[in-house]
């Protein structure tokens, strides 16, 4: 039973838009306990001319089927294609993140999710070595994104919870909810998990695969998406399980 609720709420805060491409409905996505982490957010600016179609997959490292992009061994893969659908470009994809995600390898893949994206000019984390605040991804003034991107990629060791990525322009931006490394330690039976190429997570108890925060998070006590996300770091903290 506390699966089952585990489940149903992981689904109801997984919920988005409208799926754009491929990569939001790739059968290769990672699925735990019901939820499978993929899907497509809308994204726009107040100025309401910036708006984007953000796909996002996250992968077990032996079932990322990419072909320009190898995944760090025992690791999960996050992946995002950024569509634009409004009438203004896109010249920065970021992906905000907690110290601590331990994230790393950040690249571009063009061999997984829609075919013929527009390469970035840049990649780059910010932040600390294995703490970013933040993966970006930029095209240049001369050549900004205007139509679909290629795949836009990274490595953790941490399993996703939701956190705000931002599709930006010269003077707007616009946020939305995507899975993102976070900053909690998982258990020690997690990376032998991923070892084995994920095909324990399925029988594996929700004990060994819930992490530990390394530092508490407050969400407001408010309804709809804040109680979702404050369920979900619940259920990071295991609180669910106990």
């Amino acid at each position: 039973m506390r699966t089952a609720a585990i489940s149903a709420m992981l689904t109801v805060f997984a919920c988005g838009s409208a799926l754009a491409g491929p990569l939001a409905t790739d059968p290769n996505a990672w699925t735990w306990m019901g939820t499978t982490w993929r899907g497509s957010v809308s994204v726009e600016s107040l100025q309401d001319d910036l708006k984007a179609e953000v796909d996002y997959c996250v992968y077990c490292w032996t079932e990322y089927p990419g072909t320009d992009y190898t995944p760090t061994p025992g690791e999960f893969v996050y992946a995002y294609q950024v569509y634009v659908t409004g009438t203004g470009p896109v010249m920065k994809f970021s992906v905000g993140m907690f110290e601590g995600n331990e994230a790393n390898n950040i690249g571009d893949d063009p061999g997984v999710g829609e075919a013929g994206g527009h390469v970035p000019d840049s990649w780059f984390f910010t932040g600390g070595p294995l703490s970013a605040n933040a993966a970006n991804w930029e095209w240049a003034d001369t050549g900004p994104l205007l139509t679909h991107s290629d795949a836009l990629v990274c490595s953790s060791t941490k399993p996703p919870m939701w956190w705000i990525a931002t599709v930006h322009n010269a003077g707007q931006a616009g946020t939305g909810l995507v899975p993102v490394p976070p900053n909690y330690l998982p258990e020690p039976a997690t990376p032998a998990l991923l070892a084995l190429g994920g095909d324990g997570f399925d029988s594996a108890p929700a004990e060994l695969l819930l992490a530990s925060p390394r530092r508490s998070i407050e969400w407001p006590e408010a309804g709809g998406a804040h109680s979702a996300r404050r369920a979900h770091a619940q259920l990071l903290d295991g609180a669910a399980v106990r």
